[in-house]
């Protein structure tokens, strides 16, 4: 009975450290928001041609995020890490297969809980189901500098709105810019998009016109131009949008160092061989093969970008492809095409912009540990 006292001190002492810890990562845990209930599920590509009856394959891509729950279709790990951390693509480092695998994930938020929270959901989420471990450092990559060009730049500039704010646009990930990324929102606004107001569908919505919206407002409008060319108006972008914009087709960041602030429209005229090859690089980036390579398009043999469509091919003809009488995968596949960085210097030249390549450090998120399958749902 004597030894009963020390006994109990010597548990008690024991216990202390362990609960302390306990305590610790219970407390570091809580601080971090996190969804109310998750499922992630392996999710396949969808494969080139039709589905059942000649009909096109239905799949769930992008994310729809309201105040009740995610809906992320084909996410590739890149994207949700992308996203649960507000970086960039090229703010990533880690393996080659956290772009190549894709995932459908479906998450309760909690009651109440505010849409900002969402990413740092996320972040709990890829810790928890994935083993997610990161640590951040600077990175120096090769870039582009957008400047203003002598002489001075060569912009209209768009007045504050005192109507109405727009509507919100709709959480989702996207491609930095003002093109959707191949996982990211709908490709152009459909019904609710602004009604024709030109005989040529240029300013509207018509056979060949699409217009995507940034996160901030910001509308590029594409329709076909002269010459196999591809006519894009931009408004109300500001200089950082116009950079993340051009990235795609540099293959490279662009960062802005022009100093203007404000929001501006302009117009440019791109080859449609330069948007085809700004949309290869968009696919690379998210790891997927190109159009006209096995991709989303058609490819060689299945009548797609990269194969002759009847009638023409591309973007805009009311068949399957695009401006009539253009083929760019043919022009492409023949190494005729004119893929260099030469158009897009010439068209930002015309803005009285330039782009200077240097460069620069990067915040960026290195990955030590991640799994490649979740853990059970």
């Amino acid at each position: 009975m004597r030894f009963a006292p020390a006994k109990l001190i010597r548990i008690t002492l024991l216990a202390c450290p362990i609960s302390v810890a306990g305590a610790a990562w219970a407390q570091a845990n809580a601080t971090m928001p996190a969804f109310e209930v998750a499922s992630i599920r392996a999710a396949e590509l969808p494969t080139p041609g039709v589905g059942r009856g000649g009909q096109p394959q239905q799949f769930h891509v992008g994310m729809q995020l309201d105040a009740g729950r995610l809906d992320w279709g084909l996410a590739s790990l890149a994207n949700m890490i992308q996203y649960a951390f507000h970086i960039k693509n090229y703010q990533v480092s880690g393996p080659d297969w956290i772009r190549s695998s894709r995932w459908n994930v479906l998450a309760r938020l909690p009651e109440g809980a505010p849409l900002d929270q969402v990413p740092e959901m996320m972040q709990t989420l890829l810790a928890e189901r994935f083993r997610l471990k990161v640590h951040r450092e600077k990175r120096e990559q090769p870039v582009y500098a957008l400047e203003v060009a002598k002489g001075g730049p060569k912009l209209e500039t768009v007045e504050p709105s005192h109507d109405a704010p727009a509507a919100p646009a709709p959480s989702e990930a996207s491609a930095p810019g003002l093109f959707p990324g191949p996982f990211g929102g709908p490709f152009g606004r459909g019904p609710a998009g602004p009604p024709p107001d030109a005989p040529d569908g240029r300013s509207g919505r018509g056979p060949g016109f699409i217009t995507t919206t940034g996160a901030d407002g910001a509308t590029v409008r594409m329709s076909p131009g002269d010459g196999c060319a591809m006519h894009l108006e931009l408004s109300k972008f500001t200089m950082q949008d116009l950079a993340d914009t051009l990235a795609p087709f540099l293959g490279k960041p662009v960062i802005d160092t022009t100093a203007l602030k404000g929001d501006y429209k302009a117009t440019l005229d791109l080859p449609m061989e330069v948007m085809f090859t700004m949309m290869q690089n968009m696919m690379r980036a998210n790891g997927l093969p190109g159009p006209g390579q096995g991709g989303f398009g058609r490819g060689p043999g299945d009548g797609g970008p990269g194969a002759p469509a009847p009638g023409g091919g591309g973007p805009g003809s009311e068949g399957r492809g695009g401006i009539q009488g253009c083929d760019p995968g043919a022009s492409l596949a023949s190494g005729g095409a004119d893929t260099s960085n030469a158009s897009i210097f010439r068209a930002v030249q015309k803005l009285g912009l330039k782009l200077e390549a240097r460069k620069a450090p990067f915040d960026t998120i290195i990955i030590d540990h991640l799994e490649k399958t979740p853990t059970d749902n």
